[in-house]
């Protein structure tokens, strides 16, 4: 993990990462959207592909254009199909069913690959009320069909490896 705090770290780490041999460049939440599109020209520029998770700062919309090649956990969905554009489970109990197939589409044009994690979310989505949490479910499930229909690309992906889902019988759960 290396921190990335402004655009210049951004083009200085891809390129290290590409001089490493590194075929992709997994990036996070935090990154700021000045930063994020350094990284995106800094990929483009040593044919690294750029995966991982959509940054706060950063439209998905945006991230689809610039070339993210695989998205994981649906992040930066969440925010623009969130009435109040709210982040995580939060972002899917309030989702607006009715932005769905736009975004569908847009990822299935851009050739994103999508690692939704449904079964991680449906243990993160316990801390909500039972109404919440069956919307929560039930719209990321949509959003996964509708990716489907949209002819976008789909992973099968669980996060066990931050002890909320058992390793092993949680792909089993996310199949």
């Amino acid at each position: 993990t290396l921190i990335v705090r402004s655009p210049n770290d951004a083009r200085a780490t891809v390129q290290a990462q590409s001089a490493a041999g590194w075929a992709y460049l997994k990036v996070y939440t935090r990154l700021s959207a000045e930063s994020f599109d350094s990284v995106m020209v800094a990929a483009r520029a040593a044919g690294i592909r750029p995966v991982g998770h959509v940054p706060l700062a950063v439209d998905i919309r945006h991230a689809l254009d610039e070339g993210m090649r695989s998205i994981e956990h649906l992040t930066g969905y969440d925010r623009a199909v969130s009435r109040t554009r709210q982040s995580g489970t939060w972002g899917w109990a309030d989702a607006d069913l009715s932005r769905f197939a736009s975004l569908a589409s847009a990822t299935a044009q851009a050739g994103t690959w999508n690692c939704p994690t449904l079964a991680i979310y449906a243990e993160l989505a316990k801390q909500h009320s039972e109404a919440d949490r069956e919307r929560i479910v039930a719209n990321r499930r949509r959003f996964v069909l509708e990716l489907s229909r949209a002819g976008a690309r789909i992973l099968t992906g669980t996060d066990a490896g931050i002890d909320v889902v058992a390793p092993g019988s949680s792909i089993h759960d996310e199949l």
